[in-house]
């Protein structure tokens, strides 16, 4: 806001001070350029990925299904791009309601749908840390847990690369799933409520087959010119496992992981996340993880389903890292 010349603050405190003094054309600019901000961080944020790859055939007639897709109105729409009350999310089912679609210039379909989740915060209290009316109504127990649970409302979406010729199935804020859910079950499920549109995705989301991301792994941490490794989990030719994460500093070129290198051997990496202060044509720093569990070094053939994209702050970051997962999963 600071670079467009609008009311900018420290803080929505500081904002909204200074908009009470604003006329009603600046206010409004406010609003729409936050609006805009919130709409390219629902579509990219920290979301779990899947890809599924398509033909020129499959392509052409998915499009041409998104196409003529219409929303229908919903308490969700009335609030997009931010999320209800907690007073209205309350009154929301599990169920995925499709909320919007863009269109991209590049010909690119966004479908955003939203779906109400709950989260538990658990607190232990040890005998001595609770009234005595606790003590006195559950004597005899050492601890105590209380457990607070509240609604939040996700933000998941499937987009069709037109000129790439993939399906992306992102899920919103993968690390607040809880079992049952998983971020695969949730995608299927996004898949089949939007089955109906499209034989293709008809055919998607029944074979449930997307793009093994296991090459990703070794080819992100080997590639040198890839942003840099911030966590890196991997097992040494003797068998040996470590870990290691640094935030600021590459770990392909730490001195202590390069040192056991030098006398172990080289290394096989088998869950990295390499981060990009900066990608052409993306806004700000965006990280990719990819991993699988150990066991999957035991075999050839393991399955790596999906990719973490963190923090990404708009499509074109989306795009971009999905590109190079793409790339390196296909070499």
């Amino acid at each position: 806001m600071k670079v467009a010349g609008l009311p900018h603050g420290g803080g929505w405190d500081k904002l909204l001070d200074k908009l009470r003094e604003a006329d009603a054309s600046v206010i409004s600019n406010v609003e729409r350029m936050i609006g805009n901000l919130y709409s390219d961080i629902v579509i990219a944020g920290t979301k779990d990925i899947f890809v599924y790859p398509l033909d020129q055939v499959q392509t052409e007639a998915l499009h041409a299904a998104l196409t003529g897709i219409e929303v229908s109105q919903s308490s969700y729409q009335d609030s997009y791009p931010f999320p209800l009350s907690p007073t209205q999310l309350a009154n929301e089912s599990t169920d995925h309601k499709l909320v919007k679609k863009v269109t991209h210039s590049n010909g690119d379909i966004s479908l955003i749908l939203c779906a109400k989740r709950s989260e538990e915060e658990r607190t232990s209290y040890q005998y001595n840390e609770v009234t005595e009316a606790v003590k006195m109504a559950f004597d005899g127990f050492d601890e105590f847990v209380t457990i607070k649970r509240s609604n939040y409302q996700v933000f998941d979406v499937v987009n069709l690369r037109k000129s790439l010729h993939r399906i992306e199935v992102l899920v919103d804020q993968p690390t607040k799933l809880r079992p049952p859910e998983t971020n695969e079950k949730r995608g299927v499920a996004i898949l089949g409520r939007l089955a109906h549109y499209s034989d293709v995705l008809q055919a998607i989301y029944h074979a449930n087959t997307p793009l093994n991301l296991a090459p990703c792994i070794s080819g992100l941490y080997l590639a040198k010119r890839e942003g840099r490794v911030s966590h890196l989990s991997f097992r040494t030719p003797t068998g040996l496992v470590n870990r290691g994460a640094k935030a600021s500093e590459d770990l392909r070129v730490d001195a202590f992981i390069q040192g056991g290198i030098d006398i172990v051997g080289e290394v096989t990496p088998y869950d990295v996340t390499v981060a990009w202060d900066s990608i052409i044509n993306v806004t700000g720093a965006v990280s990719v993880q990819v991993g699988m569990p150990i066991s999957g070094l035991a075999t050839d053939s393991f399955h790596v389903r999906h990719a973490r994209i963190i923090d990404a702050r708009g499509d074109n970051a989306v795009t971009v890292v999905v590109n190079k997962l793409v790339s390196y999963a296909s070499n």
